[in-house]
């Protein structure tokens, strides 16, 4: 359930809600904790590097493990393929 859809220059896009909700929680959590000071610039960039990696991964696997596993324990090299 995409938001819009456009083509530009041969590459097609259309964003979800939900991809946009993950967005703004990460832009509105990096405003929240840096204009707090608990972190360092250098660590606050990690801490959003790590955590966004870890969403997009964990995000992956509980699809993998709660929606289709039968399919991707008889295809693994189709889980690291997040574009289908």
């Amino acid at each position: 359930m995409s938001i819009f859809s456009i083509t530009l220059f041969g590459i097609h896009i259309a964003p979800s809600w939900y991809g946009l909700m993950y967005a703004l929680g990460f832009i509105a959590g990096y405003l929240i904790i840096r204009s707090r000071k608990i972190f360092s610039d250098a660590d606050l960039d990690s801490l959003v590097l790590f955590v966004f990696l870890g969403v997009i991964l964990g995000g992956r696997l509980g699809y993998v493990i709660f929606y289709e596993p039968s399919y991707f324990l008889a295809h693994p090299g189709e889980i690291i393929k997040m574009w289908r």
